[in-house]
């Protein structure tokens, strides 16, 4: 899985780099109610740093088929939660404080 991996890195990279993020309405909002300030630029620098060693696994989408990514890397000592896809751009479907609860959807 590593190369598959790093071959989704550097396309989250280059989006990151060029401004083609977006964000679902629930990742947005997630961002508001975020424990620490934390906002749209700080989550992309976020993504701009990923590591392979963040990479927790892949799902497929029931509605849409595609991939969905999810990455966990540790920020500030808080683990976060971050659901995100590649298309022509990077849309990051959820970016949250991990909790032992989440419940995986595979709905994008």
């Amino acid at each position: 899985m590593t190369a598959p991996v790093a071959r989704v890195l550097r396309r989250i990279r280059s989006a990151t780099r060029s401004g083609r993020v977006r964000f679902t309405q629930k990742a947005l909002w997630e961002l508001e109610e975020f424990p620490i300030a934390f906002d749209a630029q700080d989550a992309c620098d976020v993504l701009n740093w990923l590591r392979s060693a963040d990479f927790d696994s892949a799902a497929t989408s029931i509605e849409t088929g595609e991939t969905l990514y999810i990455f966990k890397p540790e920020v500030a000592s808080v683990r976060l939660y971050v659901k995100l896809l590649m298309r022509a751009h990077c849309v990051v479907i959820y970016f949250h404080e991990d909790r032992l609860d989440d419940v995986e959807e595979t709905k994008a």
